[in-house]
């Protein structure tokens, strides 16, 4: 009789985390970048393959060029599923005499501007609370020189400090 309580609680066991690790839903990915980011919706936006800065500095793949000149605009889907928006703004060599801005939305609030963006002061690293927000639009202005207003948000990634599983109890 005690092998026989012994063997039904270990298949009681057996059944409920096999219950547990069946319905826990996925983890979430840690990070997503942003020329990988669902895009809802824009004007002069464009992912690039690289950049080269006037300092001569290389960004490559994870590029996403805002032709401000032109008022350019994104908007991406976060589905809440984000803490931290964090990158570098660069310019590239045949931008001509820019003065940049970048405004962040979310969800229709605006969260952060960055001004002063240039040929001579950029490389500009930024970091936005994006915890709770389903969409982030982010603007762009050239309040300088019209002709190759370029700016470039390089290395942007998305983070959430969520890594561990939700589970259905």
């Amino acid at each position: 009789m005690k092998k026989a309580k012994k063997l039904l609680v270990s298949m009681f066991m057996f059944m409920a985390m096999l219950f547990i690790f069946t319905y826990s839903e996925p983890v979430e990915a840690a990070t997503k970048k942003l020329a990988d980011a669902k895009y809802l919706d824009g004007k002069s936006v464009a992912n690039e393959d690289s950049i080269i800065t006037p300092t001569g500095k290389s960004y490559t793949k994870n590029v996403v060029k805002f032709d401000a000149s032109l008022d350019a605009w994104a908007s991406y889907d976060l589905a809440k599923k984000y803490d931290v928006f964090k990158g570098v703004f660069v310019t590239s060599a045949s931008t001509g005499s820019g003065n940049f801005e970048i405004t962040f939305y979310g969800d229709g609030k605006q969260l952060k501007t960055y001004k002063g963006i240039t040929n001579s002061n950029q490389n500009i690293k930024f970091s936005i609370n994006v915890k709770g927000i389903k969409t982030l639009k982010i603007e762009s202005n050239n309040i300088g020189s019209w002709g190759n207003g370029f700016v470039y948000i390089a290395n942007g990634v998305f983070e959430n400090s969520n890594t561990n599983p939700k589970t259905i109890t």
